[in-house]
């Protein structure tokens, strides 16, 4: 686990915060009272009075315990309750960077403040509590259900809070990341640790979000995803001059992983370059834990790709030697060894070295065979977690309602009753008033919707009559004339008033307008489906296939458009054109469908 870096201004604050209460430090004790302390926020106070303490323990313990005590003695007389909260909680904040926390009553302290804390309800308090709980049973305990717990309830305390009401925040939800990630569960590192990179501008980035970044970039290795993951790196690659970790380490952990990444993208040549650029850092600044996972895959490079050997064999040895220096504190040494054993067997049977390639292949199985253990002792962590998680959600449900029971009958259980008894009442009613209602109003929708498309069938049905009757009139008096003695005087005007009515418009613009709006009721959206499919049809044919559709006969068509049959014939052979169909019997297959 990677140290935390601290603010390079750290010092001057610190020097800044004991000139306001140096004068109360035992050995120069004059009565007066750190004000500036009392008027910072809780927050900030927390961090200035736990900075002001891991100083003094420099000094020593003498000097660290007299300060606590005038602190803890000013806010007495000058605080509140949350005041003398904030002392105890800065009193209990220091530990090493090892976590190595000394005070054997650390954990009944901390559980007591966290009871306090939501007692008070003190957002920064509870969330740095159940963070450093997390910290405690993760690291010191081996507790891993209850760091869970207590990283989880942090999490879900500080994500929505900004850096003033907790500045700690980043690397709060970082944390939560980092152990999903060190427990296998990549998809859930992923989950938080992209919940980070949504939360503060470039121009505030600080350490956590680096820490963040590199996590989630290997994270994305992990699940396959190497461009993602190329993106990440070379995102804290940008962004490392806007913090304080811009070393030579951090530069090369990251230009070493987007290495990695091009190599998992098969572009070789440039994972080759970032590699060699990684390597040759970290091996400078001794990162054993990175160093040796970037000569491996330039090993592979020499001995897949390029068939170099010899180059391969060198680089396999080099790898080897620095993952035996590897101290993490996280992952045994067993994980850093199996790659470097599996290439140099590969170096050695491609170099026709078989004893040494059999040789190193069985300290490859050794070691992945401990590498898997430990995969498997965390799954197995993992599903007890979970399992554990139901059990204490189970009791916490439990103990729930055995205090709502105790609150309930404290209060008079009869009345409680009583009284929710007549509420549920009134709600029941409430609903069943509500529901019938509704169904009334449903029904009446219904039946409005019926008697709409009842009328509308009933006048598009008149329509067609008009378009009958129109027809049969036409006929009747072109059978009479014929029928008539001739006489050329009336001819011409029996032609001309027959050639008038048989063009004569039933279904006029104006006409059409309602006729559509009837048309829809009975087929809603046909005609918005018939644009779609022909946007190209002209408003006769769009007519045309409403009536199609209709069932109306070539004569009543021509009746209600006021065309003769020969234009309506026209207009199917255009559609059927437009259609691409050979016959009528295909047009009639398509309009049914549309």
């Amino acid at each position: 686990m990677k140290k935390r870096h601290t603010d390079p201004h750290a010092l001057g604050i610190l020097l800044l915060i004991m000139a306001v209460v140096y004068p109360f430090l035992p050995a120069r004790a004059t009565g007066a009272s750190p004000d500036s302390l009392l008027r910072m926020p809780l927050p900030q106070r927390c961090e200035r009075m736990t900075a002001l303490i891991l100083k003094a323990q420099k000094d020593g313990p003498g000097e660290a315990q007299a300060l606590k005590s005038n602190l803890a003695l000013f806010f007495e007389k000058h605080g509140n309750e949350k005041d003398r909260l904030i002392v105890e909680l800065s009193t209990l904040l220091p530990v090493d960077n090892r976590l190595n926390f000394q005070d054997k009553n650390f954990e009944q302290k901390a559980i007591g403040l966290l009871s306090k804390a939501e007692e008070l309800d003190v957002p920064y308090a509870k969330g740095k509590l159940n963070e450093l709980l997390g910290l405690y049973y993760y690291n010191f305990k081996h507790d891993y259900f209850k760091a869970f717990l207590y990283y989880t309830r942090a999490y879900q305390l500080v994500v929505n809070l900004n850096e003033i009401d907790y500045p700690d925040r980043a690397y709060t939800i970082y944390r939560l990341a980092r152990i999903n990630y060190d427990f296998f569960d990549y998809e859930n590192a992923l989950r938080y640790g992209e919940v980070l990179t949504r939360l503060r501008p470039v121009e505030a980035l600080t350490p956590p979000h680096i820490f963040n970044i590199c996590l989630l970039g290997m994270a994305c290795l992990k699940v396959n995803r190497p461009e993602k993951a190329r993106y990440y790196f070379q995102w804290g690659l940008d962004r490392l001059p806007v913090t304080n970790l811009n070393n030579e380490a951090w530069i090369g952990i990251l230009l070493g992983n987007v290495g990695l990444a091009y190599f998992e993208e098969k572009e070789y040549l440039s994972a080759g370059e970032y590699l060699k650029k990684g390597w040759k850092i970290a091996e400078q600044t001794k990162l054993w834990d990175n160093a040796p996972r970037f000569t491996a895959k330039l090993a592979l490079i020499e001995l897949v790709q390029r068939k170099n050997y010899s180059q391969a064999l060198l680089l396999a040895r080099k790898t080897l030697e620095m993952a035996k220096k590897n101290d993490s504190l996280v992952y045994p040494l067993a994980q850093f060894l199996v790659e470097p054993y599996e290439i140099l067997s590969e170096c050695h049977r491609a170099l026709g070295n078989y004893e040494e390639a059999v040789s190193y292949a069985d300290s490859a199985f050794t070691y992945s065979v401990q590498w898997k253990h430990r995969i498997d002792v965390a799954h197995k962590h993992k599903a007890e977690i979970a399992m554990e998680l139901e059990r204490h959600e189970a009791r916490q449900a439990l103990l729930e309602k055995e205090k709502e029971r105790q609150i309930l009958y404290r209060n008079g259980l009869l009345l409680l009753t009583l009284l929710g008894f007549i509420i549920a009442a009134l709600l029941y009613n409430r609903q069943t008033l509500k529901d019938r209602h509704r169904k009334q109003q449903l029904l009446a929708e219904k039946q409005l919707a019926e008697t709409e498309l009842h009328n509308a069938r009933a006048q598009l049905q008149q329509f067609r009559e008009n378009a009958r009757r129109k027809n049969q009139l036409i006929t009747r008096l072109a059978d009479d004339w014929q029928q008539a003695p001739a006489d050329p005087t009336q001819d011409t005007a029996r032609t001309d008033i027959l050639h008038e009515l048989q063009h004569s418009v039933l279904l006029t613009e104006d006409d059409w307008h309602a006729f559509t709006d009837l048309f829809e009721k009975v087929h809603p959206g046909f005609l918005y489906r018939l644009r779609v499919k022909l946007p190209d049809l002209s408003p006769a044919e769009t007519r045309f296939v409403a009536l199609h559709k209709l069932g109306y006969s070539p004569q009543e068509m021509a009746a209600t458009l006021g065309v003769g049959l020969g234009a309506i014939r026209q207009y199917r052979l255009r559609i059927r054109r437009k259609f691409g169909v050979a016959n009528d019997a295909e047009i009639d297959q398509l309009v049914a469908v549309i």
